[in-house]
């Protein structure tokens, strides 16, 4: 009976690890369609969104925030743009301090005035 339920055990666990390299193979398809396609409309807006935010769900904060970037400076009263922008220094603050806590402290600092930065502009544009 034992060896029945660690092998279920194991068929579920090796099914999910399947299931996530299957998801991570079809997000890095969809971004490398995306970015094939901004080549050919470098000053798409809403591409730039659409990648910004695959990256994002990649955990890639620094690239969504580039994208994103350029997108705002494209579109500078696209609300949107700056609350997803605001959403990158998010994710990226809640990963929590690193070892180097100086400089980390720092760093943590930053990501806190680039927040309020664009969710302020969020709102204001949204009042404009």
């Amino acid at each position: 009976m034992k060896r029945i339920v660690l092998l279920l055990v194991l068929v579920v666990v090796c099914s999910s690890i399947h299931i996530a390299g299957s998801e991570q193979a079809l997000e890095d398809k969809e971004i490398k369609a995306l970015e094939k396609q901004l080549k050919k409309e470098p000053n798409n807006t809403e591409l730039l969104v659409t990648l910004g935010k695959a990256y994002l769900g990649a955990d890639d904060y620094g690239t969504a925030r580039h994208l994103l970037s350029q997108a705002a400076t494209i579109d500078s009263m696209n609300a949107s743009v700056f609350a997803l922008l605001a959403e990158t220094y998010i994710a990226e603050a809640q990963g929590g301090y690193s070892e180097e806590i100086h400089g980390d402290q720092n760093y943590q600092t930053q990501l806190i005035f680039h927040i309020f930065n664009n969710i302020n502009r969020a709102i204001a544009v949204s009042y404009t």
